[in-house]
């Protein structure tokens, strides 16, 4: 059995770049803002787009640029999650909304470390110390840093995370031939019509 380990001992932690207005979009911006748009809708992976915010900041982002293997946090409303950050194309930040861990990579990988924070145990926890019943439920930083999670050896977390990835695929061409299928009986009822 893995012995248990608290998130403050496996990662580091930032809240992301804090925004004092809304950032001025610039298609020359050197630096990608990443806000929950910017995240696929079943939450598990960053989608970069010709949409994603572009801009100049005026404060200093080095504690908030994101390197590859962070993993996000979202611990804002009712429905907090965790994504791995996997193929930056350009110097990125995410917003205040979200929180920025870096796994120690010698002893917990990325994509374990999002599963285990997407798990029901784990959001089930952090949502009960955020104040049930509170019309926007606030995850706090001290509250994530207290979490215990079990830490196997990192050959069992890459099995896992390798797992999710497959799961995660899965999922997504679930949903694109669950598209197809209704742009085709869209067709077929259309075509039913025009020859009534």
């Amino acid at each position: 059995m893995p012995r248990n380990e608290t998130i403050k001992n496996l990662v580091e932690i930032q809240i992301g770049y804090q925004l004092r207005q809304k950032p001025k979009a610039d298609d020359d911006g050197k630096i990608l803002l990443i806000q929950l748009k910017d995240i696929n809708t079943s939450r598990t992976q960053l989608e970069f787009t010709e949409e994603t915010l572009r801009f100049d900041p005026k404060r200093s982002i080095e504690r908030q640029l994101l390197e590859e293997g962070d993993v996000l946090f979202m611990g804002k409303g009712s429905k907090p999650f965790a994504c791995v950050v996997r193929n930056l194309p350009a110097p990125a930040v995410a917003t205040g909304m979200f929180f920025i861990l870096r796994p120690k990579m010698k002893r917990i990988l990325p994509e374990y470390l999002a599963w285990v924070l997407n798990s029901k145990r784990t959001l089930d926890t952090l949502m009960i110390a955020s104040g049930t019943g509170v019309a926007m439920p606030v995850i706090r930083r001290t509250e994530l840093e207290k979490v215990s999670i079990p830490l196997p050896p990192l050959e069992t977390q890459k099995k896992i995370g390798e797992l999710q990835e497959l799961n995660r695929q899965e999922m997504d061409l679930i949903n694109q031939l669950s598209e197809q299928r209704q742009i085709l009986t869209e067709g077929i009822c259309r075509s039913l019509m025009e020859n009534f």
